[in-house]
């Protein structure tokens, strides 16, 4: 069985441009995952997209997270060692053949959550999983499908959520509209359990869509604004735009859920009117399963305890001369910078037409802001990797450590896309963002 490192193990922390792998943030169920799968027998690999990092630099951090152990070294395949990366079937047909399977391939397992990588995997005839804690089902053949899990309007006051933590019940969506509903990926036998547990559950698509497929969200606020029985949503545009192999598998209040095969990008349904948040992404993640009440989750103590009518702590005076600083004019010349209007780099040369994720332009934003970020003396600034449609994107982050656990997030997007126009093209057409 070979695993994906980012998003699928871990999450990739990497230093500012020029990127150095700096560490890997394990997700709390791997070390058990990859305990139960030792102890049935299976030969433990890695198949990675790796840049420009060895693999004594992977291994050094697979080390530091804990888990580098667990894996056979013959089967560790790093692209920068191998010279292929997960964009075609053959780094898959490599590790096969290191694993003594290559007239066999389909007694080999990928886990990775990307669907473009995993359909890669398939044609090389391995069978695949999208998720660490479905590798088990996915040895025994399993089909796994999309399912709407939904709790008895009489039970919605129970422990739903904790009658499901253990189950290879993999949720990507909760919401209550107004009964709480959960989006994931099961098995078969999964979804049997829960009918004999008293859910509604619905099954979506077909078996084994989840192998090869990814689920979004599409909100339609026409419809939301125009209402019941007012024929103005954009169903009917999505239907005639949908390309071969897209799949809308169900409709609530939220909106559309489609299903989207790899190979095929979410930004050939663009709807009229779509803004940022209004297509969503389902990505597994097991912390939907944990308890959504305000136990541990309350404000900071500095402010829970201040009465309403307290007045506003005196700023001390660096906070003061750095509010001072900022005016319009310094305001714009950030903004002018990010859409476009003025170049992006210090040497006044490259301005961007589009933050679209899409777009070749967007590869040089997070690096922008990076540079930008690690002016600001005391910042520790670091980059998170993640893959997306088979792109490797970057998030970036900002950390100014202070004297107390509490946190404060400040938090934007830094892509764009467009609202208005009639068959736009993410990777061509504009998209500067500057209205936001």
């Amino acid at each position: 069985m070979f695993f994906d490192i980012g998003g699928t193990l871990a999450s990739p922390v990497l230093t500012p441009p020029p990127h150095r792998l700096e560490r890997l943030d394990l997700y709390p169920f791997v070390p058990g995952v990859l305990k139960d799968l030792r102890g049935r027998g299976v030969r433990l690999g890695i198949i990675s997209n790796t840049g420009d990092e060895r693999g004594e630099r992977i291994d050094e951090v697979l080390a530091a997270a804990g888990v580098l152990g667990f894996f056979d070294p013959a089967l560790l395949v790093y692209s920068a060692d191998v010279g292929m990366t997960k964009d075609s079937p053959e780094i898959f047909r490599l590790a096969a053949a290191r694993a003594g399977a290559e007239g066999n391939p389909e007694r080999c397992v990928f886990v990775g959550e990307d669907s473009t990588e995993r359909a890669f995997a398939v044609q090389a005839g391995m069978r695949v999983a999208p998720h660490p804690l479905l590798a088990a089902a996915a040895l025994q053949g399993e089909p796994m499908r999309f399912v709407r899990v939904t709790v008895p309007a009489e039970h919605e006051g129970t422990d739903w959520r904790g009658s499901l933590r253990g189950l290879p019940a993999i949720p990507l969506h909760v919401a209550a509209d107004p009964r709480s509903r959960m989006y994931a990926i099961t098995t078969d036998a999964t979804a049997a359990d829960l009918d004999d547990l008293r859910f509604e559950v619905d099954r979506l698509g077909a078996a084994n869509d989840p192998l090869t497929t990814d689920l979004y969200l599409v909100r339609d606020d026409r419809a939301a604004a125009t209402g019941f029985l007012v024929p103005e949503g954009q169903a009917h545009h999505l239907d005639g735009a949908r390309p071969a192999g897209v799949a809308v598998l169900s409709s609530t209040a939220e909106g559309l859920f489609v299903a989207v095969p790899a190979g095929r990008s979410i930004e050939e349904l663009h709807l009229p009117q779509a803004y940022h948040g209004h297509t969503l992404k389902l990505s597994p993640d097991t912390a939907l399963l944990e308890p959504f009440g305000t136990e541990g989750r309350a404000g900071a103590a500095w402010l829970a305890a201040a009465p309403p009518d307290a007045p506003e702590p005196p700023l001390d005076e660096r906070a003061r001369a750095a509010l001072e600083t900022l005016d319009a004019e310094r305001i714009r010349r950030h903004v002018e910078r990010y859409a476009g209007a003025a170049p992006l780099d210090d040497a006044g040369t490259g301005r961007i037409a589009s933050r679209h994720i899409q777009s070749a332009d967007m590869a040089r934003v997070p690096e922008a802001l990076a540079r930008d970020l690690e002016r600001i003396d005391g910042l520790r600034v670091r980059l998170h990797r993640f893959s997306h449609e088979g792109r490797i994107l970057f998030n970036v982050e900002a950390e100014l450590p202070g004297g107390s656990p509490e946190l404060v997030l400040v938090t934007a997007h830094l892509d764009s896309t467009a609202a208005f126009t009639e068959g736009y093209d993410a990777r061509t057409d504009p998209a500067p963002g500057a209205d936001d």
